[in-house]
């Protein structure tokens, strides 16, 4: 159930570089207009085809971004940690989702009726060059994800995953660099287009190496960062 977002919740916002230098004109806007909604782990926030109605901003947890192809093999595509929005260009371009989003772990996520998103970016010339250049980030880090990926060998395309994921969810500890999320070796092999059997070989391999190792069988910790660049780059 949605419920209105609260005073902490909306504070959020203003780490997110969209909403910064708007939010003292709009706050009271946003408190009225924004919802929370908690998604538990695995439960889907919105699915493939779906028509949007609403802009969706992760507030605290992870969620993944999903794709289903024609044959119904599903594709990881992107991971979300907090101060995100999961979704402003498919509002945009008013198409149907081309993905959907699933939580990783129990997540808070705000919504904003379409058209009172609209509203606000239509009426704030500011607001739009935000919005704008940070679409175009996303796309120019998309493409070079893709190009970074593709025709590479499963050993560099495994090590080019775990050097995202150590950027993105990364936390430094004495025995490495602890990756702040549970990915299963499926969701892992989906984002490196390999199978699982595949992905476990080569972690199998990492581990030997001693560049990763497994805490409890289960979160990673990059032991050794730097070689796993030169792996990536190799």
């Amino acid at each position: 159930m949605a419920v209105k977002a609260s005073e902490e919740s909306i504070c959020r916002l203003s780490e997110c570089e969209i909403f910064e230098k708007i939010l003292p004109r709009y706050e009271q806007d946003l408190k009225e207009l924004f919802t929370r909604k908690i998604v538990e782990k695995s439960q889907a926030l919105f699915l493939q085809n779906e028509k949007p109605n609403k802009i969706h901003f992760l507030c605290s947890g992870k969620m993944k971004q999903s794709r289903t192809n024609y044959s119904g093999k599903n594709s990881t595509i992107r991971i979300f940690g907090p101060v995100n929005f999961l979704d402003i260009a498919s509002v945009l371009t008013e198409e149907k989702y081309s993905f959907s989003c699933y939580a990783l772990e129990r997540s808070c996520v705000h919504a904003i009726d379409k058209s009172d998103f609209l509203r606000i970016f239509e009426s704030d010339a500011n607001f739009s060059r935000v919005i704008l250049r940070q679409l175009c980030a996303d796309t120019i880090r998309l493409k070079n994800e893709l190009s970074n990926c593709r025709g590479l060998p499963g050993r560099q395309n495994l090590a080019s995953l775990l050097i995202s994921l150590a950027e993105d969810f990364g936390n430094k500890k004495r025995a490495g660099i602890e990756l702040d999320i549970l990915l299963s070796r499926a969701e892992m092999a989906e984002m490196c287009g390999m199978t699982t059997e595949a992905l476990i070989r080569l972690l199998t391999g990492f581990k030997k190496e001693g560049l990763v190792e497994a805490l409890d069988g289960k979160r990673l910790v990059i032991r050794d960062f730097q070689r796993l660049l030169e792996i990536s780059r190799s």
